[in-house]
């Protein structure tokens, strides 16, 4: 069994959650399943390293999909041009803040 990691959306905010599966592929399928983002196979911390890592300010795009409930990129863009995502200013790449993000969300709840 390896361990992986995930985030979804509760009340408007983004957690993250570690979970057990035989492989990556069976990672994925539950990641799905369930309506995670699959972030990857968890990393062992130890008890005097354990610093908590620092939340995510901003998504790429497939990442903010995934978070947003798999949600296509059409439909992503299409929220950023009317203003109800935010993107980060003055990046080629397009980053949706996680402000906006959870500011979204609870509009929508």
């Amino acid at each position: 069994m390896k361990r992986f990691q995930a985030i979804y959306l509760m009340q408007a905010s983004i957690r993250k959650i570690t979970f057990e599966a035989l492989n990556l592929d069976e990672a994925q399928r539950l990641a799905t399943m369930w309506g995670f983002g699959l972030e990857g196979e968890a990393t062992e911390e130890r008890a005097s390293d354990a610093r908590r890592p620092l939340a995510a300010e901003a998504f790429d795009v497939s990442s903010a999909c995934q978070v947003l409930g798999d949600i296509s990129r059409t439909t992503l863009y299409r929220l950023l041009l009317r203003g109800q995502l935010e993107r980060l200013p003055a990046t080629r790449k397009v980053l949706v803040t996680r402000r906006s993000i959870e500011r979204f969300c609870s509009k929508a709840a």
